[in-house]
């Protein structure tokens, strides 16, 4: 999936979309996160921009941003 320059965030979601329908229906929405979702590469970095490259190696890890108290 990923090309030795990284693959965009968008394409990322698009590929997991074609892949679990069911994961896709959850959390995206018309190939974004949905609000209530968070996503992170490699537990560092929060991302939210569709262009933002996940680089070979780097994990892509998505959090429900479910608030609490």
């Amino acid at each position: 999936m990923a090309g030795p320059e990284g693959s965009p965030l968008r394409d990322i979601f698009a590929e997991l979309t074609r892949q679990s329908p069911g994961l896709a229906e959850a959390c995206f929405d018309q190939g974004a996160l949905k609000t209530e979702y968070l996503a992170s590469i490699d537990g560092e970095t929060f991302v939210t921009d569709p262009q933002v490259l996940v680089m070979p190696g780097q994990s892509l890890l998505l959090f429900s941003a479910d608030a609490g108290g």
